[in-house]
């Protein structure tokens, strides 16, 4: 079953995903904020007809945020943890 669009209150959105990948996103993204001690970050992850999802990363500093498609294979949540840490290593490096 694909999940519809849905919005949390701490900057996760996600869209178009198995209830697995949905529920996955909101662990990583919760595990994310809880590790860097911050109550929000955007972050966008939605689905689509290949088996990858497109995931952007909105800093709080108002950069525009980066794009990137991750594939939907075991190494997924490994996957989306180092796209998140890379930027918030970015955003670091802008303060």
């Amino acid at each position: 079953m694909i999940t519809a669009a849905k919005e949390s209150n701490n900057g996760l959105t996600t869209a178009y995903l198995s209830k697995t990948i949905d529920a996955q996103c909101l662990a990583i993204h919760d595990e994310f904020l809880k590790a860097h001690d911050i109550k929000t970050w955007d972050l966008t992850v939605v689905g689509s007809q290949q088996p990858e999802v497109s995931a952007t990363s909105n800093p709080p500093d108002g950069h525009e945020g980066i794009t990137t498609t991750i594939t939907l294979t075991l190494d997924f949540g490994d996957d989306l943890r180092t796209f998140l840490e890379a930027e918030y290593q970015k955003y670091l490096d802008r303060q």
